[in-house]
């Protein structure tokens, strides 16, 4: 992950508490509507506490697959979730829909690691 965006959806006044705490601050960051909190994404940070009202915020994430091998952690991902479908008896019934769904899973993540580009067919799981 290269960069996180948080960007505010709402007024301050809307809200008591909130914001966000990066690592290393001693003050929440609140940010008025409209603006923006741009971080490295591998910076520890989290939201801080609402204590009344309602905070709107959209976060994104910026990366570059030249930097960061998704396609890896793809693979990785797809791989646990094979291993865990396999792990399931096919004849356990009251299972079924838990190995269908880590079954689907998989195909999601190896969908995700063929768009970004790489896919390695280590183990088999091609």
């Amino acid at each position: 992950l290269l960069v996180t965006a948080n960007i505010a959806l709402n007024d301050l006044d809307e809200y008591e508490g909130g914001g966000t705490i990066i690592e290393g601050l001693k003050e929440p960051i609140r940010l008025p509507v409209g603006n923006a909190l741009l971080h490295p994404g591998d910076v520890k940070h989290g939201g801080n506490a609402i204590t009344s009202g309602v905070r709107y915020a959209l976060v994104c994430f910026i990366f570059d697959t030249t930097i960061v091998p998704h396609e890896k952690y793809c693979q990785d991902r797809m791989k646990e979730d094979v291993d865990a479908a396999m792990a399931i008896q096919v004849d356990d019934a009251t299972r079924i829909e838990e190995r269908a769904r880590l079954l689907n899973s998989a195909t999601k993540h190896c969908a995700d690691a063929y768009k970004f580009g790489k896919l390695s067919c280590d183990g088999g799981l091609c």
